[in-house]
């Protein structure tokens, strides 16, 4: 049962996270944030709930916690972050036709002390991911991750590409901390400077990672330089932006996702959230994922290859439309 807003001690919660709450009207709680096991707070992980509580697969509501935005721990910039985030899931909500009731957030009742060591611990959370709590525990087997969102629309699609086909390449790559990335880049590179297609190439993403904590812990990078040896052989449309860094957009995550969307392919390499973005809204998905054990055999739109050679030939595959 909601508290008044109002009423919560200032020490507690932030009046700009007072305010967010207010405007979008969310349900929230105010409780002991050990009673909250499985939480959700990547925007990947916020797609792949919405999935599972739009295919009616896990009772809901989904938990949101907001403690983990309380400091700069996680995110340099907490509010930015809170934000887009409040503004994905409204949206998503109203454009799945999902009730408001499926989305609680919980305020926590702890002390400061022991929120600041589970931001750095996490000694009782199971992080919701893809390959995560909720996957095995459901024994889920989904056939679409595809979701409605609200502000997808051809408007960003830009003009030279109106009338043709395109495919997109996403710059980010995720695996785990312990990946062979410099192997990796090398041998793209290689590849794309003799990779020729008839389908129009769109990058998307970051050129430069920044260093949230998610990155750092990852080890995160991406592969725009290898990409650019793209335009050897073929016409590129570079959409990246220099880094996210601690300014979110929301209106240009849309128009990303407007232009994986209308393409032929949305094309990544690893996991994270440009993979579940691409999952929820595009039409054809191609990755290379070697590091996490998933459970997407089912998926119809997703081709997903463990073997970095295999993920080469259907590149090879697509190339004449």
């Amino acid at each position: 049962m909601n508290t008044d807003i109002n009423m919560i001690d200032k020490t507690i919660l932030d009046p700009k996270i007072k305010a967010l709450l207010k405007h979008y009207d969310f349900k929230f709680v105010v409780d002991d944030l050990n009673k909250y096991k499985h939480h959700a707070i990547g925007i990947g992980d916020i797609l792949n709930v919405f999935t599972y509580l739009k295919s009616n697969i896990i009772p809901g509501p989904m938990v949101f916690p907001i403690f983990i935005l309380f400091g700069t721990h996680y995110y340099p910039d907490p509010l930015n972050a809170l934000e887009f985030r409040f503004r994905l899931i409204y949206d998503l909500l109203k454009s799945n036709s999902l009730s408001m009731n499926q989305f609680l957030i919980v305020i926590p009742t702890n002390s400061k002390e022991y929120i600041d060591d589970l931001l750095i611990k996490s000694p009782n959370v199971s992080w919701m991911h893809h390959s995560g709590t909720y996957i095995p525990k459901y024994n889920i087997h989904v056939k679409s991750f595809t979701l409605d969102l609200a502000g997808i629309n051809r408007k960003y699609i830009p003009t030279q590409l109106l009338d043709k086909p395109y495919i997109v390449f996403n710059t980010k790559l995720r695996f785990n901390s312990k990946f062979n990335y410099r192997e990796l880049k090398n041998n793209m590179s290689t590849f794309f400077k003799t990779y020729k297609t008839n389908y129009t190439i769109v990058l998307l993403g970051e050129r430069v990672l920044g260093r949230a904590r998610e990155v750092l812990s990852h080890n995160m990078q991406t592969m725009y330089h290898e990409l650019l040896e793209l335009k050897t052989n073929n016409d590129v449309i570079d959409l990246t932006i220099e880094t996210i860094n601690n300014n979110l957009d929301y209106d240009l995550y849309v128009k990303d996702c407007s232009i994986m969307h209308y393409a032929e392919y949305s094309i990544c390499c690893g996991l994270g959230g440009h993979f579940c973005s691409s999952l929820a809204f595009a039409k054809n998905i191609i990755t290379f994922e070697s590091t996490y054990e998933t459970n997407m055999d089912n998926v119809a739109n997703l081709n997903s290859y463990k073997d970095f050679n295999n993920y080469l030939s259907k590149l090879k595959s697509i190339a004449l439309p």
